[in-house]
């Protein structure tokens, strides 16, 4: 479903007459399928930046870190 409102894609800044509707989502119909596509991918096989988004948001919710994010040098 298409939101009126938006004129421009988050992503890749084109305009509404260039790339057709923009998603609620605010993405147009070439980036909203490849960030989808992207983040499948990134969860299935666990790694890449939507899965440690994921990961950190999934531990976050317990009220814990990562220790992969804890600084060495403290």
């Amino acid at each position: 479903m298409a939101d009126r409102r938006r004129a421009t894609c988050k992503r890749c800044r084109r305009h509404v007459r260039d790339v057709g509707p923009i998603s609620w989502a605010g993405y147009c119909g070439d980036c909203g399928p490849e960030i989808f596509e992207r983040n499948n991918d990134d969860l299935h096989y666990h790694r890449g930046p939507y899965f440690l988004h994921w990961r950190r948001q999934s531990v976050a919710a317990l009220g814990a870190i990562l220790l992969d994010d804890l600084d060495p040098e403290q």
